[in-house]
Order: structure tokens, then C-alpha cells, then sequence
């Protein structure tokens, strides 16, 4: 499951994707038109890691990412 959100406003146009795959959770952030940073983060179980990622998505999206 990969999932990418833009954020826009008059300063700044930024991305921010997450991609699930077992127990790694990968997560690319940086300015739109760049590469940038890529982590990878690894969990116990598939469980654990799909439950980080929907932490982490719904923390995004309340700060205004779509």
C-alpha cells in the first residue's frame, strides 16, 4: 500500500508518502520536484507497522496534507 500527500500553501510545496510492505514502513518526504528523503522503519509484525503508518497518516492529514 502506498499512499502520497502534497501540502501547499504560500510558503511552501511540500510531498510526504508512505509505503507499507510487511513489517517495513518506508516514508519519503521532501519539497515537490526534489527526490527527498527516504526512511525505513522496521516492525514485530505487519500489524504493528500497518497501525504506525495509519498513525502516522492521520497525523498529515491534520496538518493539512491531501
Amino acid at each position: 500500500m502506498k499512499r502520497v500527500f502534497i501540502f501547499q500553501d504560500f510558503k511552501s510545496q511540500k510531498f510526504w508518502s508512505i509505503d507499507v510492505e510487511g513489517v517495513n514502513v518506508t516514508v519519503n518526504y521532501g519539497r515537490l520536484g526534489t527526490d527527498g528523503q527516504t526512511q525505513v522503519k522496521t516492525f514485530d509484525t505487519p500489524e504493528k507497522a500497518e497501525k504506525q503508518a495509519e498513525k502516522l497518516i492521520a497525523e498529515k492529514t491534520k496538518k493539512g496534507y491531501v
